[in-house]
């Protein structure tokens, strides 16, 4: 992706962390509807499997695109380049696959002493091939939010 605006108006969403340590996410733009439905599908299949480094999800509201998740840490320095990809890869072992592995999905949680993934809109469930990736939203046709 080379287009910054492309980027942020595929996956625009507006998250804020409330005083009570949740997280809240608003899905924004264009496949809104499409990308969160995606993203609950892979963090529930994720809680099922016993990932302890995603969040959980608390609650959720696909007409009003609307989610509520665990709280998983803070932004801290970004990791090299080798260890995105080795945090990214201890994901398959639960069946998923990150079609979107950048630093800014890394969170550190300092009561799991390690990084945390989060933001699940571009992954798929690999045993079964459903989710979304960057063509999925450049090509195919926009589902109404």
């Amino acid at each position: 992706m080379d287009d910054d605006n492309t980027v942020r108006r595929l996956l625009a969403s507006h998250v804020r962390v409330g005083f009570d340590q949740r997280v809240h996410k608003w899905y924004l733009g264009p496949h809104a509807k499409r990308r969160m439905a995606n993203e609950v599908a892979v963090l529930t299949h994720l809680a099922n499997q016993g990932c302890p480094f995603v969040p959980r999800i608390i609650q959720h509201d696909l007409e009003r695109l609307y989610m509520t998740t665990t709280y998983c840490g803070a932004r801290a320095q970004r990791p090299e380049s080798e260890m995105v990809a080795s945090i990214y890869a201890q994901l398959l072992p639960f069946g998923v696959q990150h079609n979107d592995p950048t630093p800014d999905y890394l969170i550190y949680d300092p009561m799991l002493f390690r990084y945390c993934i989060v933001d699940f809109q571009l992954s798929s469930l690999i045993e079964v091939g459903d989710g979304l990736c960057w063509q999925d939203l450049l090509e195919g046709p926009t589902i109404p939010a």
